[in-house]
Parts: structure tokens; sequence; C-alpha cells
């Protein structure tokens, strides 16, 4: 196990190395990098000084000039790899002309490259708000004198997170067409409450693109779709108007808390999450040994919130997926129940972390049986069989086929 010291000097490593990646992209004009680091930057600052900062621009607020807002402790970060004293000023011009003060208190500017030595700013921000270059503009170095002093759960929260989401979050800057998407479950938090070591991450998010509809209506007409507890027990089981966390107007969550199985030390969590002509889906794995999964509830609920947009989109449509799929630890492939093969001759482990993007129009069981063998190209063999040498996974497009026309009938779908 990694001492908390040896943690730290990782820590100060990816973060750095983030911050020469960022100032690379930021000397070739490419501006939108911020918007691609807003997510990442949220939770190591939630880490760092337990906060609880949401994104303000995911549209539910509207604050323009600031990125990321803890409403409870009245505190706000601009996000930006601009360090100017021009930049600067015109955040709190910004700030001051929509009154942002109103409901953020403290006002700060994160600096994605290495702030200045110094700084004139000619706004003044009294007497609605105190800002001073020294206390409220910071960087990667100040934040690392915080980090220093974390207590060894936080630091190791922060250190795993890092391990995961750098990687993810650097290809995108480098135009991965792949889109991250902010999580709902916190994985990491999650898995040390129950002092466990091993998790898996699965995160489905569908878009329909080629009309909107909106949050109300897609609850009313998946509640059409999945017309009784027992449908969306088998097809969507987190659709459970138990597990709502929060509703509006623009945003449905839902969310289940770590539920145990009979083997002991393992728990799984779901959650589920709508939005305008969008759903997303997650479900985490938390263990202390070695993963084994056959991702038959993932790809159930995934074909069926395909299946739910294909029915009640008007006419041709476009369905954009996208999936993101991690394990901190080795996981195999379990081929006991699952959607895709029903028997296999070598053992298949998952190259972590995976990212798949893609579009479909049209719900063929052909269409279906092709994306679910992308999914299993994340799996790779672990070594040559007598029977097998094939390194990748082969779905057995008979039986899954199959078991699709199955869903699509039972759920009234052409």
């Amino acid at each position: 196990m990694i001492n908390t010291g040896k943690k730290l000097e990782e820590i100060i490593s990816m973060l750095n190395n983030f911050r020469s990646e960022i100032g690379a992209l930021s000397s070739l004009g490419l501006l939108n990098i911020n918007k691609h680091a807003e997510n990442f930057i949220k939770r190591i600052l939630n880490l760092t000084f337990n906060l609880e900062l949401d994104n303000l621009n995911d549209g539910k607020s509207n604050y323009p000039g600031l990125d990321l807002g803890d409403t409870y402790q009245n505190i706000a970060f601009q996000i930006t790899a601009t360090k100017t004293s021009e930049k600067i000023d015109e955040t709190l011009k910004t700030c001051l002309k929509f009154k942002h003060y109103e409901v953020f208190s403290t006002i700060k500017v994160f600096i994605l490259t290495s702030k200045q030595t110094s700084y004139t700013i000619k706004t003044n921000t009294e007497p609605h708000f105190l800002f001073s270059f020294a206390k409220n503009i910071i960087d990667f170095d100040d934040l690392f004198k915080t980090i220093e002093h974390l207590d060894p759960i936080k630091m190791n929260a922060l250190f795993e997170y890092l391990k995961i989401e750098l990687k993810q979050t650097v290809d995108a800057l480098h135009g991965n067409d792949i889109e991250l998407n902010e999580c709902l479950l916190e994985t990491v938090k999650t898995r040390d409450q129950l002092g466990l070591n091993n998790h898996c991450h699965w995160q489905a998010n569908l878009k329909l693109i080629s009309e909107k509809i909106s949050v109300p209506e897609i609850h009313r007409r998946l509640n059409e779709f999945l017309p009784n507890a027992a449908t969306k027990n088998m097809y969507l089981a987190t659709f459970n108007e138990i597990l709502r966390k929060s509703h509006s107007r623009t945003e449905i969550a839902y969310e289940s808390n770590p539920e145990g199985t009979h083997d002991e030390n393992y728990y799984y969590g779901n959650a589920l999450q709508i939005r305008e002509s969008s759903i997303s889906i997650e479900r985490v794995n938390y263990t202390d040994r070695e993963i084994f999964l056959n991702l038959l509830p993932e790809m159930i609920s995934l074909i069926t919130s395909i299946l739910f947009f294909a029915k009640y989109a008007k006419g041709n449509f476009e369905i954009e997926i996208t999936i993101q799929f991690e394990s901190n630890t080795t996981l195999y492939f379990n081929p006991v129940r699952s959607l895709v093969h029903e028997q296999v001759f070598n053992t298949f482990i998952l190259d972590s972390p995976f990212n798949l993007a893609l579009s479909i129009s049209d719900v063929h069981v052909e269409t279906l049986t092709d994306l679910l063998q992308k999914i299993m190209d994340a799996f790779i063999a672990k070594g040559t069989s007598i029977i097998s040498s094939n390194p990748f996974f082969e779905v057995k497009r008979d039986t899954t086929g199959f078991v699709i026309g199955n869903i699509k009938s039972a759920l009234d779908v052409q």
C-alpha cells in the first residue's frame, strides 16, 4: 500500500502534468479547454476544501462569469487558463453587473496554469464583496499547500480520483471525440465509507439528438413504456419513485443506496438521471477483491433506454450514445446469465478505462447486437487457450439476437 507521503508526491506530480497540458493547449489558443476542465477541477476543490460545488454551466443556473458554486457555503469559482489582470477585472465586472454577490459572498478565480506574482486590479468590488488577489486568486501551487495537510482518508480519495479521471480528462483536452460526463454516484467516497478497496463504474449516456423531449414528457412516457412495477424492475430498475433523489423541470435524479449481495463485502449502487432528450444510467460495484461481472443489468437498462427513445421519436431518429467503464482492480467477464455468451473458453479482463461513443438510427436486432459487440471489445484475453486463440471477446450473435428480439417484443417495439 502506498503511504501518505508517497501519495502526496504522486498527487502533485499528476496535477503538475495536468497543468502542463493546459498550458501547452492554452498557448495554441484552445480556450475551450476550460469546459473540459471544470468538472475535473470541481471534484478536486470539493475534496481539498470540503465544499459542495456544483457546475454552474449545466443549464440549471445562470451565473455568467462563474463556473462552480456552493450555495451552502456561498462561495463560487471561475476556472480559467488566462491569468492576466484584464481577465480578473472582466470577471469582477461581470459579477457586479449580475449581482452574483447576492448569492456568493466569496468569489475566487482558479488559474489552471500559474498565476502572476502580482496583479493590478482596477475594479472596486466593495461594499458588495471583498476581493484580494493574494487570497482570492489561486492556482495549483496554493492547492498543494492545502492538500499537504489533508487527513489520510481525503488524500486517498483525491489520489484515487486522479488515477481514474486524469487520463480521460487529458484525452478530452486533446480532442477526444468522447465527451466526459459528470458522474452521479460518488464512487470513491462511497467505497471508502463501506471500508472496501475496489470498485468498477459503468456509465451510459443516451441523447436523442433528432428532436427535443422535455423532462416531464420523458417521465410520463417512461411510465407508459414501463407501466407497472414488475416491468420497471425487470428493464429499468432504478426508475422507481421511491429512489427519486431530486426533481425539477430540467432534471430528475434517482439513486439507490449501496445494496449488499449474498457475497460478503460485495455491494452495488445504481443511479438514473433524466434531462431534456437524454437518459443517463450508472452502476457501481464495490468489493475488497477481484470483480466478476456478466453486465446483464447494464446491458438490459441500456437496450431498454434505446428502445424507449426509438418508440417515442417522431419519424426518423438518431440516438447519441457514450459509455464510460472503468475499474481500479482486475475485472473479469463472467458469462453466467450474460446477454452475449453462455460459455467462453478463455479468461477475459476489462482493459480499463474503456470509452465508447457512437450514434444509432435504427433498433434492428443486428444493430443492437453490433452495439453489444463494441462494448465487449473492452475485454481482452488474459492469455491463450487450447480451445480458443482469439485475443478479443466474440459475442454469440444468434443467442444474443434472440434475447434482444424478445426484449423488443416484450416492450412492444418493432
